[in-house]
């Protein structure tokens, strides 16, 4: 199969093995990029986070993705309070429109010691859409209704020094999100197709048919890790007998299902869906 984007091909055979043949892409942007250097000037404008990675790895980092991005690099980086990190740092994502193109999505995890004042530790670079807007409100309105949701703002980003353009900036989903969501370290599952490779049927159209989509993001130490309450989750829901089939089941479940409805309803987002992008907090204490 043959992927066309503006001057960008990609010959796509397996789901793991794609290659760039963009070398027009490649010119014309490291041009841009240089043109950029020269005509930007100092005035405010989106704040700046600068990623520094070495080009070996990078080359590494590309060998045979999507398999190979997820092998972290030493690197440094430097958000807007201007201090400069030591950090792990590589490409996200299985999808091609992360890694396939001349401009990648990077994830970039700090040291526990050099936290910035928001005590996010992993934070995902993102290649936003073309609607910049469309991509960010989302965040914004769920953090607004009280949803649990990751802190989202666009930055400017600069890959070794040189203006890579415009980008997403995400905290990660994981035991750290938790926390800083108020919540024990109690179990986080997330469910992805892509994350899989090998889902079919009703499976891959529908997150919620099984458990075989669902993987555990963050366990709660304190109950025996054997996935029972997702299984028990996706049970109740086939069976239609609540939003959570447990002992401790309260009407905040409801209220938080009927506050995540509303949110899907009234953004008509491609953020997630019944079949794809799905995260799901089970947290024993609250009975929610």
């Amino acid at each position: 199969m043959i992927l066309a984007d503006g001057l960008g091909h990609y010959w796509s055979g397996l789901r793991y093995a794609s290659k760039s043949l963009s070398i027009q892409e490649y010119i014309l942007t490291k041009a841009f990029s240089h043109w950029l250097s020269m005509v930007s000037n100092n005035e405010p404008g989106l704040p700046i986070v600068s990623v520094y990675v070495s080009e070996k790895d990078i080359d590494q980092l590309l060998q045979r993705p999507p398999i190979s991005t997820k092998r972290w690099k030493k690197g440094k980086v430097m958000f807007h309070d201007g201090v400069l990190r030591d950090a792990k740092i590589r490409i996200r994502g299985d999808n091609i429109r992360n890694w396939g193109f001349f401009k990648k999505s990077w994830k970039v995890k700090l040291k526990k010691s050099q936290l910035r004042s928001d005590k996010i530790r992993t934070y995902n670079l993102v290649v936003p859409r073309p609607n910049l807007v469309r991509e960010l409100i989302p965040y914004i309105f769920a953090r607004k209704v009280g949803l649990q949701v990751p802190s989202a703002e666009l930055v400017e980003a600069l890959l070794n020094g040189e203006h890579y353009g415009v980008m997403l900036m995400i905290e990660q989903t994981d035991e750290n999100f938790l926390r800083n969501s108020q919540f024990m370290p109690v179990n986080l599952y997330k469910a992805e197709p892509d994350d899989q490779g090998q889902l079919n049927g009703m499976s891959y159209d529908d997150l919620f048919f099984g458990v075989g989509a669902w993987k555990q993001l963050s366990k709660n130490n304190n109950r025996n890790n054997d996935r029972s309450d997702i299984r028990s989750f996706i049970r109740a829901g086939k069976l239609g007998i609540g939003v959570m089939n447990s002992r401790r089941e309260s009407d905040s479940s409801l209220e938080a299902w009927a506050k995540f409805s509303a949110f899907q309803e009234a953004m008509q987002s491609w953020h997630n869906s019944r079949y794809v992008n799905q995260r799901l907090i089970i947290d024993d204490y609250r009975g929610l």
